[in-house]
């Protein structure tokens, strides 16, 4: 998690001061509600880590969001440790939705959630599997921005132990869910969050190591 705030650091330093996210969107150019940044996302072939941006419409968007980043796995890694509680509907691409990153204006990060099966419409597996392929979202291959991929694969390593709360918190939200279908219930859209704040996740690190 240190070494992650030290990529995190640099790759906000790289970016000498602009917003780091024109490098994915181009700011200046004009940024529309529903397209993905990048275009057809950012992926390593490798690592099977997968990305995009998005942002919705101004009046269904959380308050104080630009927008947000979905990070997926592909759905092979985790499937080698457990069976999927779903399966995609459509025959869409083999991925898990594994954490989305809300961003403010400002550029930072400002909450950590995870989403239900009818949003990602991908493989579901339990947390224990997902926290195993957190290991997994490695953006070295990537095509998106460079600046991006580091900070964005360093911002998911600097939160891995919320991250990996939310997943819990995310199959106990499933398992309380009370008549019908959770993992269709269009009123559990976010099973679980939480707030992300980097300089008081740095500083708690610092202290741990301390």
């Amino acid at each position: 998690m240190a070494a992650a705030a030290d990529r995190l650091l640099a790759a906000l330093e790289a970016s000498r001061g602009g917003h780091l996210l024109d490098r994915l969107i181009g700011l200046a150019s004009g940024f529309r509600a529903d397209t993905h940044y990048p275009p057809d996302d950012a992926r390593d072939e490798r690592s099977g880590a997968q990305y995009y941006y998005h942002a919705h419409w101004q009046d269904e968007r959380a308050a104080g969001e630009h927008g947000h980043f979905h990070c997926f796995v592909a759905e092979r890694h985790p499937r080698r440790r457990a069976e999927p509680l779903r399966r995609p509907r459509s025959g869409g691409p083999p991925l898990s939705h594994l954490v989305g990153l809300s961003i403010a204006p400002s550029g930072l990060p400002s909450r950590l959630f995870t989403v239900n099966h009818w949003v990602a419409d991908d493989f579901v597996y339990p947390a224990a599997a997902m926290k195993q392929a957190l290991d997994r979202f490695v953006l070295t291959a990537a095509g998106g921005p460079e600046p991006v991929n580091v900070w964005l694969q360093a911002v998911v390593a600097l939160f891995r132990p919320q991250i990996a709360a939310l997943l819990d918190a995310r199959d106990a939200a499933w398992a309380a869910h009370a008549g019908g279908d959770p993992f269709d219930d269009r009123d559990l859209e976010l099973p679980s969050s939480c707030a992300a704040d980097i300089d008081a996740q740095i500083a708690a690190v610092d202290a741990a190591l301390t």
